[in-house]
């Protein structure tokens, strides 16, 4: 179940949002703490195990998708414990949970894929190809997670990275496979 509701009053301004894609690029005016982005990891975590079986998880989703509200006076300020996702969700179980590592990789090191050392001089390629590009990346960006925010963030994106989900349809998985990323991504995250 879901609730829909205005963000804002019809008569008011609407409020100022921020994607997290912007959140995490260079030119950012917002800097979020360590403590902010292990916070958002662990929300994105978390919604992810809950929105799952919902209508929100049957599209992909992206940092893109993720908004956040700002400060009406200081446009500097973010709601960061309130995440929004501005649409629905497409996409296998298996791409979503790679997207969430990846999200999570973009949260602990506090920048986006995209300006990763590794995407920097790299040519402009189609969609598909840049799934498979930041996917690559990403694998070899776990190895210095341990280091940036420690063994419990370093097992949740590994999880999400290693994770082969069984067949969905078959009585119980959906609830096993549940189950599991509690355990392995939103428990150490929530420890962090």
């Amino acid at each position: 179940q879901y609730n829909i509701y205005p963000l804002c009053k019809a008569n008011d301004q609407p409020q100022k949002c921020i994607t997290l894609e912007k959140l995490l690029c260079n030119s950012s005016i917002v800097t979020l703490s360590r403590r902010q982005r292990l916070e958002i990891a662990l929300i994105l975590a978390s919604s992810h195990v809950q929105l799952h079986p919902t209508p929100w998880l049957t599209s992909t989703w992206s940092k893109e998708d993720i908004l956040f509200l700002c400060d009406r006076q200081d446009p500097t300020k973010v709601s960061t414990d309130q995440p929004y996702i501005s649409r629905c969700f497409a996409k296998a179980i298996q791409d979503s949970i790679h997207d969430l590592g990846i999200l999570l990789l973009e949260l602990c090191f506090g920048i986006a894929i995209d300006d990763h050392k590794m995407r920097r001089n790299m040519p402009l390629v189609d969609e598909q190809s840049l799934q498979v590009l930041n996917y690559g990346i990403a694998i070899q960006w776990v190895r210095d997670v341990v280091g940036e925010a420690g063994l419990g963030y370093s097992d949740a994106v590994t999880w999400c990275f290693h994770h082969t989900p069984e067949s969905i349809d078959a009585d119980g998985l959906e609830d096993r496979w549940r189950k599991d990323m509690f355990v392995k991504a939103v428990e150490p995250l929530k420890s962090c």
